[in-house]
């Protein structure tokens, strides 16, 4: 799990979790066995695939408090808005090299205000073999205008090629306009049959069309290495180093055009199980644990800052359990250090997520989604309005589907979100430091398979 995507609006606690489909994201049918809507031709390997999904979604979200509308620089979106969505998804498995490509983009108009938005997003990845014991592999993706609010709440994205970041716009608070940009590249070498060794480098970088003050640039790079080895037949233990630094706007600093840094030292130990409950299913259990040492900025005037260096643990664990053919359950946790993109310092927080699925007919399928996180200035001190930044998240999704025909779908979905930012911090850009929201969706789903063999 690497990190949670950037939010305008604050901030986020790492913890990861397969986060349920959003309406307006692509609606691929998801791996449910024996459901109508997508069928075996949706869950069967292929080596060569072509799909394409479409979407028209009726939302409404609740209303935008009276005190948050008509802030200065800042639009708060809400209320009765129509999605139409598009996306497309290609992959190819040959013998020694997997080459994937998404690529999907959002239209939402808010009847209300009579505002629209576009969000795009696309990514292209591949995995080579080497050799007998090397693998290489690559991703590449880039999303514009994503939803920074959506970073603030556990999430997490699979690792097949051509992922790209989805623009999430159920979370959408503001229209502010950027790029995202994401870069991974692993590199992974079987020492023995039990053992092997890999290295990788990530690069993000969230590049606004008009920075301003509380809205610049920010850029994350990471270095990871990590060592396995399996000790028993479904038991795995490893050993990794991490190097991470960042640049970003520090609170006031920003005003000057000035960026700040900081660095992570980090150590784990981790444990890994994973065992067959039947011919078809299992359960998968992972812990991770280490110390860190931060290099972080503290205000000491309106322009300077001095770094401070502090110790921290960072952990992580999951469970996943496929306790039948149609139905599986995740429960997931982490403590770590993370940058969000208008949040203007580092932030150290600790997530909870938990999430279940099944197939409840042959026609209809349900998917339910909890988290929870809560964090904190990685320094202990705030730059943001010189009070201490902490702030508390919650949010909650549950979709039902009903499978038409095998390419068309109808559901229904709420979404929940909440988060908190004590003691009235002040956000750059204005957004509000507090905000509640529900919202409903209904929508038609379209997919399409162009090739498949």
């Amino acid at each position: 799990m690497t990190l949670l995507r950037q939010s305008g609006v604050a901030l986020f606690t790492a913890l990861l979790t397969n986060a349920v489909p959003a309406s307006a994201q692509p609606a691929a049918p998801p791996r449910m066995p024996g459901t109508v809507f997508g069928g075996e031709a949706a869950t069967r390997k292929v080596r060569q695939a072509i799909d394409f999904s479409a979407a028209v979604v009726q939302a409404n979200d609740s209303d935008t408090p009276t005190e948050f509308r008509g802030i200065t620089g800042t639009d708060v979106l809400g209320g009765s808005s129509t999605l139409f969505t598009a996306g497309a998804k290609y992959k190819w498995d040959g013998s020694r090299v997997q080459v994937g490509a998404t690529g999907s983009t959002v239209l939402r108009h808010y009847s209300e205000i009579s505002d629209s938005t576009m969000s795009h997003s696309a990514g292209v990845g591949a995995s080579a073999r080497l050799g007998a014991r090397t693998t290489l592999s690559a991703n590449q993706g880039v999303a514009y205008a994503p939803s920074y609010l959506y970073g603030l709440f556990p999430s997490t994205q699979t690792d097949a090629p051509g992922q790209a970041v989805p623009p999430a716009p159920d979370y959408a608070v503001d229209d502010t306009a950027s790029y995202n940009y994401g870069s991974r590249v692993e590199l992974t070498h079987g020492l023995s049959r039990r053992s092997r060794v890999s290295a990788s480098g990530e690069y993000q970088l969230t590049d606004f069309v008009h920075e301003t003050q509380g809205r610049r640039d920010l850029k994350v790079g990471t270095l990871h290495g990590d060592l396995a080895t399996n000790v028993a037949r479904h038991l795995a233990l490893h050993a990794g180093y991490r190097y991470r630094t960042g640049t970003f706007a520090y609170g006031g600093l920003a005003a000057s055009g000035t960026d700040a840094s900081s660095t992570e030292h980090g150590l784990e130990l981790g444990v890994g199980y994973s065992r067959p409950v039947s011919a078809s299913r299992r359960m998968v259990f992972d812990f991770g644990f280490g110390p860190s040492t931060m290099t972080v900025p503290v205000a000491t005037a309106v322009s300077t800052t001095s770094d401070d260096r502090v110790f921290r643990y960072s952990a992580n664990g999951s469970v996943l359990w496929e306790f039948s053919r149609g139905w599986n359950t995740r429960i997931e946790a982490r403590r770590s250090l993370e940058y969000i993109a208008q949040l203007a310092e580092p932030v150290f927080g600790d997530g909870v997520s938990a999430e279940l699925g099944g197939v409840l007919t042959s026609r209809m399928d349900v998917q339910a989604a909890v988290r929870y996180s809560t964090g904190a200035s990685a320094s202990g001190a705030s730059a943001i309005g010189g009070g201490a930044l902490h702030f508390d998240t919650y949010s909650t999704e549950t979709q039902f589907r009903y499978g038409v025909s095998r390419s068309l779908a109808v559901y229904v979905q709420h979404v929940y979100y909440f988060y908190d930012f004590q003691q009235a911090v002040r956000l750059p850009g204005g957004l509000p430091p507090s905000l509640e929201r529900n919202g409903v969706r209904i929508g038609v789903a379209v997919w399409m398979s162009a090739l498949r063999r």
